[in-house]
């Protein structure tokens, strides 16, 4: 049975979720097209905003709302920092945005204190506004070491390494 209540509702991963198109990192967005049941399993289908749709489980999604209500809610960011006496490393998670970027600067500025190299591991980022793209590629000129995983997050960061030519 098709339901399209929640039609148009943008929606969030809140793991990650493998599926016949790829990997869906925790944190991505996405905006719901419809439920169904089949064969006694209720199934979702997303579209998410890096265009792949597939079918996922009520519990790896979260509703973030419609609309305007969807529009107003604050993009995430998890940064997990590691330091030990070589190195720093600064784990990012979600999506490097908004007020998001300053919070990583701020983090960023007090381990650069140290004489400690810096490490910015971008794998699990969904997506990067162009703040976060400069903040990123100050850190890199102030010799940051930045790694990457995915088509996107790579071309972002080789971008970056490469000077903004492309």
């Amino acid at each position: 049975m098709l339901d399209t209540s929640l039609t148009g509702t943008r929606c969030r991963a809140t793991k990650e979720i493998r599926s016949y198109q790829g990997i869906v990192r925790r944190y991505s967005e996405g905006i719901i097209q419809y439920n169904i049941n089949n064969l006694g399993r209720h199934l979702i289908s997303v579209q998410w905003d890096n265009g792949a749709i597939d079918y996922v489980y009520p519990l790896e999604i979260e509703i973030l709302g419609r609309g305007e209500e969807a529009a107003r809610s604050e993009p995430v960011l998890k940064i997990t920092t590691q330091t030990d006496p070589t190195r720093t490393i600064f784990e990012l998670e979600g999506r490097l945005a908004g007020a998001w970027v300053q919070e990583l600067e701020d983090c960023w500025r007090k381990a650069a204190n140290s004489d400690r190299p810096v490490r910015v591991m971008v794998c699990a980022v969904t997506f990067i506004d162009d703040k976060g793209k400069a903040l990123l590629a100050e850190m890199h000129q102030h010799g940051a070491e930045l790694v990457a995983e995915g088509c996107m997050n790579n071309a972002i960061v080789e971008e970056i390494m490469q000077g903004g030519r492309r």
